[in-house]
């Protein structure tokens, strides 16, 4: 893994003077290492500190990351009402990050593609990284806890062996449970499947309103065309869908997932309506000062529900 100096982050003072416990989309803000109880089980936006925080990435046609933007090329809006953004940053931050595996039947001639899949992770991260694995057939299993050293990952990945049916919607699901507790604000789940579900207890329906309360982006690597089935969790969660059939294009996919997350803007602001138990708010972000360019994509969460803090 690279290393990489990350730099104490300016909102902290904020936060401090603010005295509030704050837990916005992802938890808690840039760089805060976060307390683990009962107030971190869901990203949302708690009535007692109303600042929310939004991670941005910017890419090109190419896919790759749009760099140099300022805080006058974005405008935020909430329930399409314009935003001011308070606080704009574009440091580079560790991430806590989710690898769910699929070993079902279904993946017996792609294990060695699963298994590049976890060696590219390791590689593609820096050294603050931490990584834990969970694999799935129609049961789900935690095979390592975070941990930001790459050995123990790949030994769990060379043991794999695919048998049983597919629980891909549970996988995801615990994935989510999982990931929130990890000990870095920016949080991602990334999830290497063929795509196809057949056993599992909660519904598309249901694992897609999961995804969209918890906030967390969701990254597909689909060793088949059968994981565009599931790609819509990524479009709201601000992830994305790759298609990786070989080696190679694993490797690949996973340095531009980690590439992403560690050049993404993120963006800050109070919201202009006062907030109301149980509401759900929508955000959308444009990038605006730009020449017109074919293939540019803004992703980010789609929003996030209101909530009182746990007790």
């Amino acid at each position: 893994m690279t290393v990489r100096c990350i730099p104490p982050h300016p909102l902290h003072s904020v936060l401090g003077a603010m005295a509030l416990t704050v837990m916005v989309l992802s938890s808690d803000l840039p760089g805060k290492t976060e307390v683990r109880d009962r107030s971190q089980r869901q990203p949302i936006i708690n009535l007692d500190s109303e600042l929310v925080v939004v991670d941005v990435t910017v890419t090109d046609a190419q896919g790759r990351p749009v760099i140099g933007l300022k805080k006058e090329n974005f405008r935020v809006y909430e329930d399409h009402v314009l935003q001011e953004i308070v606080f704009f940053d574009t440091s580079d931050h560790p991430v806590s990050i989710g690898l769910v595996l699929d070993r079902s039947m279904s993946m017996m001639d792609m294990l060695d593609d699963v298994r590049a899949a976890v060696t590219a992770m390791v590689e593609a991260g820096t050294k603050e990284d931490e990584i834990f694995l969970m694999a799935f057939n129609n049961k789900v299993e935690r095979l390592s806890p975070f941990t930001i050293q790459g050995a123990p990952l790949m030994r769990s990945a060379e043991q794999l062996t695919a048998s049983g049916p597919t629980a891909l919607y549970d996988g995801i699901r615990k994935g989510l449970a999982y990931v929130i507790h990890g000990r870095h604000r920016k949080k991602a789940l990334i999830v290497v499947t063929d795509g196809m579900d057949n056993s599992s207890k909660i519904t598309h329906s249901q694992l897609r309103s999961l995804a969209r309360e918890r906030g967390v982006p969701i990254y597909i690597i689909g060793l088949s065309l059968a994981a565009a089935q599931i790609s819509d969790l990524s479009e709201i969660t601000g992830g994305k869908l790759f298609y990786a059939f070989t080696p190679p294009t694993i490797r690949q996919a996973c340095m531009r997932i980690s590439v992403e997350l560690h050049q993404q803007y993120t963006l800050a602001y109070y919201p202009r309506k006062p907030l109301r138990e149980g509401e759900w708010r929508t955000i959308q972000v444009d990038v605006v000062g730009l020449a017109p360019h074919a293939g540019q994509q803004v992703r980010f969460k789609k929003g996030y529900y209101v909530r009182r803090p746990y007790k």
